[in-house]
This record gives structure tokens, sequence and C-alpha cells, in this order.
């Protein structure tokens, strides 16, 4: 690797950006990775139909970043509607895994207390996921009221007169 100078007049613009990327190139990589693939797609639509939440998915040292993936669906509304396909067969499992919980099954904690608040936080989102089947129904009521506008009292005492003049 060549050493690099520190002479300021010997660097141009040109020198300092091809630097720059040599340096971004060359360092250790510490973002996650951020490249797309069918095969990361697929993974993760699998994991989120299979239960999973995005931010555990995105944890995993060989999936991309959190940001990554919120900048692919903002940018591409097949995978973005791919996403929300997988969200809405979340919904399944979560119906499964609530009754689990409750018969003492494999995703139970033993714990009364825990299972009860974990029903509990379930049921809360399948109330925002799925609107149409477990969402609390919203009554909403309107009233119409008169409208009253409220003029000084001079104003009731102006005439028009038959010329179409303000008189008081």
């Amino acid at each position: 690797m060549a050493r690099v100078k520190n002479n300021k007049a010997a660097i141009t613009a040109a020198g300092a950006k091809a630097l720059r990327q040599e340096l971004v190139r060359t360092a250790n990589p510490v973002g996650r990775p951020s490249v797309r693939s069918p095969e990361v797609e697929s993974e993760i639509f699998r994991r989120l139909t299979d239960g999973e939440d995005m931010v555990t998915i995105c944890q995993d040292a060989h999936m991309p970043g959190r940001s990554t993936v919120c900048a692919w669906m903002e940018n591409d509304p097949a995978f973005r509607a791919k996403i929300k396909d997988a969200f809405k067969l979340q919904v399944i499992f979560m119906i499964g895994m609530g009754w689990d919980i409750l018969r003492g099954g494999e995703y139970s904690t033993g714990n009364v207390e825990r299972d009860k608040a974990q029903v509990g936080y379930l049921r809360f989102l399948l109330g925002k996921f799925d609107r149409d089947w477990f969402g609390e129904q919203i009554k909403v009521e309107q009233e119409i009221k008169s409208v009253i506008i409220n003029q000084p009292e001079e104003i009731n005492q102006i005439i028009i007169d038959s010329n179409g003049k303000m008189r008081f």
C-alpha cells in the first residue's frame, strides 16, 4: 500500500476524492449488508410470515439493516406490497400463537402474568394490523348545530333605502 504524504499542495480535489474512495473501499465494513437479492427478500418475507418481527430480522448480521429495508420499501412499491402481504399472513400466525399461549403450549412462558401480557399485546396488534377482522369498531357521532353569527348591535340598525344607500 502506498504511503500518503501529508502535502496539502499535492492533493487536488480529484486526488482527495480518490483517496476517500480508496479508504472506504479498503476499510473494514462497519455497516450491514445492503445488497438486495431475491434470496434476502424471500428470507425477510418467510421470517415475517413465520411470526418474527422486522426488528429481530434486521438485527441478524447477514441481513440488511432497518434503514436499508425501509429505503427498499419506500422506493419499491412491489417490495412494499410484498411486506404488507407478509404482515397480513402474520396475523394468522398471531391468532395461533395466542391460542397456544392460552393453552400453555410452546409459546407460553409458564408465567401466568407474562402470558396474559403477551396475549393482551397480541390482541392489541391484531386490532392494529387488521381492523376489519379484529379491530374495535369506531362509532362516529356527528351533531349538526346551527350557525350563530355574533354581530354588533349597530349593524342591526343599518337600513338600506330604496336607492341602495345605507342609513343609520
